[in-house]
């Protein structure tokens, strides 16, 4: 129910949102506490959850094989600088879910090891899980890192952060860009621009 957790799994904090994300296991969902601040006035025994995900409502319970649904998670951090919640589940995936604006039952916005949301296939090889067992996010490296249970290792995707504090001298009215360097790593190569416009004319 709203209310209830059965066989609670891991919880993670986060600060921005003064929000508890809690894994409930056997409910095969990962629900949210929220809020207003950390005192009397919201933080009560019994106290509702305020979202779920896995599942579409408070009541249901089973267990799937799609983006929005979660077969037993086992672990949840939440990244701070892009709002992005991973959890770990049975599947030997971590699906990542955009919270910026959570609600009840919403998709996963990507999937780590596996090849799409559907498949649950175990492997030993850098793209592939064999029973995950847990998650933390290092927000310093922009880094998830992933306990490996059936493999014996603990893997880590480090993801690119694109971003520029400055732009290069144009003339008024000309046509404003920048291009960033090539980036390349064991995720592949990223380049691109950025444009803005034109520079005012007065």
């Amino acid at each position: 129910t709203v209310t209830t957790l059965n066989e609670p799994k891991g919880v993670d904090f986060a600060t921005s949102t003064s929000s508890l994300y809690v894994v409930d296991g056997r409910n095969h969902r990962v629900v949210t506490y929220t809020f207003l601040s950390l005192g009397t006035s919201t933080l009560h025994n019994g106290m509702p959850a305020s979202y779920g995900l896995g599942q579409p409502n408070f009541t249901s319970t089973s267990y799937g094989l799609t983006e929005a649904s979660l077969d037993y998670p086992l672990g949840v951090t939440y990244d701070t600088g892009n709002d992005l919640l991973f959890v770990v589940d049975g599947s030997n995936r971590v699906l990542v879910y955009d919270v910026r604006e959570i609600n009840n039952g919403e998709s996963a916005i990507g999937v780590l090891g596996q090849a799409s949301f559907t498949t649950s296939t175990s492997g030993a090889t850098v793209t592939t899980l064999n029973d995950p067992k847990g998650v933390d996010f290092a927000t310093s490296t922009n880094s998830l890192y992933v306990v490996d249970g059936r493999n014996h290792r603990v893997v880590t995707y480090t993801f690119l952060s694109l971003g520029t504090s400055t732009l290069h001298n144009a003339q008024q009215g000309q046509g404003y860009f920048t291009e960033l360097s090539t980036a390349t790593g064991n995720q592949g190569t990223v380049s691109y621009e950025l444009y803005s416009g034109a520079l005012p004319t007065g």
